[in-house]
């Protein structure tokens, strides 16, 4: 059995354990700039050089999706050495085929537990003795707070890797992804069925007062005009994407209920739009209550992640690592 970080570090004056995160530590925890909403300085190019406008989906059409990928991620601030916050995580990423109204365990998944360790930090050698160690570039003059933010960056990118991964793999079927699709293109003439759902709304391609006004007065059930998000190195290639509304509520966010499609930006895609918004309007049915995002959240994604979930270690097996 590996030793634990606490039988590993003992003696050494500069390292220090950390106990289950509580909500009195919120501050280490804290991931600055996730609120942070990105504007587009102009409004996107619509795809087919018309107005935007917003249009009604088909209702009742059974859903044309066959697969579901998510990934899943679970990192918890494992240690200290000396300031240096050292932190444990695990990435997972799967794809589960639809069985009627269920889903098949995955054919294909994708995981990964290792340390995450700023190079400030020249402890890697000796943690390898526990897991594997992923080394996250800082400057040398980074603080605690920016530290941390690099690592918690830096599992996202493990995670999203895994999810590219699996979906450049995809190939028959109808693969619903819970993100964007850039970087699992192949080319922008892909001719694979893929579609991205993007729930969060950190990157925006609106900015005129007439665009804001339409998307955010849609109704649900209502899309907006195809839009191109151009090809960026964060996102991989270019896509046709769209705005749909799934949900209303009369209080809270305006942003309520509202996701951004992406398809391949092929002919034969981007003429399905109102056949994919149909399917998404039809995927809201069983809900995902009480999850916070069942607004946005689609009941398929959330087996996936669930089963994911599922394939964590768990919080009693990380703090035997640990050893506290």
């Amino acid at each position: 059995m590996a030793p634990s970080l606490q039988k590993l570090f003992a003696g050494d004056p500069l390292a220090r354990m950390v106990r289950r995160i509580g909500p009195n530590d919120q501050d280490e925890m804290e991931i600055l700039g996730g609120l942070t909403m990105e504007s587009s300085h102009a409004d996107a190019s619509t795809v087919d050089g018309g107005p935007f406008a917003v249009f009604d989906v088909p209702s009742g059409l059974e859903t044309g999706f066959t697969h579901y990928l998510d990934g899943a991620q679970k990192a918890r601030l494992a240690m200290y050495y000396g300031l240096v916050p050292i932190s444990v995580a695990h990435t997972s990423a799967a794809i589960l085929e639809r069985d009627g109204r269920a889903l098949k365990p995955p054919v294909d998944y994708r995981s990964d537990f290792a340390f995450f360790v700023p190079t400030v930090a020249p402890i890697g050698d000796r943690l390898h003795d526990v897991l594997p160690v992923r080394v996250v570039p800082v400057d040398e003059d980074a603080t605690s707070a920016q530290m941390h933010e690099a690592v918690m960056s830096q599992i996202g990118h493990v995670r999203e890797d895994q999810e590219d991964d699996l979906a450049r793999s995809f190939e028959d079927g109808v693969l619903l992804v819970d993100g964007g699709i850039g970087k699992a293109l192949g080319s922008e003439r892909d001719a694979r069925s893929l579609v991205g759902l993007i729930k969060s709304h950190r990157r925006q391609y609106f900015r005129s007062a007439d665009r804001v006004e339409k998307i955010l007065g849609m109704r649900p059930g209502q899309r907006t005009s195809l839009f191109y998000r151009e090809r960026d190195e964060p996102q991989g290639h270019m896509v046709a994407s769209f705005y749909l509304k799934l949900h209303e509520q009369t209080t809270g966010s305006p942003l309520f209920g509202l996701v951004r499609i992406e398809v391949p930006p092929t002919d034969r895609m981007i003429a399905r739009a109102d056949e994919i918004a149909g399917w998404l309007m039809t995927e809201r049915a069983p809900s995902s209550k009480p999850d916070a995002r069942h607004d946005r959240l689609l009941y398929p994604i959330r087996l996936v992640e669930q089963h994911l979930k599922a394939r964590q270690p768990s919080e009693a097996a990380v703090q035997a690592l640990i050893g506290v």
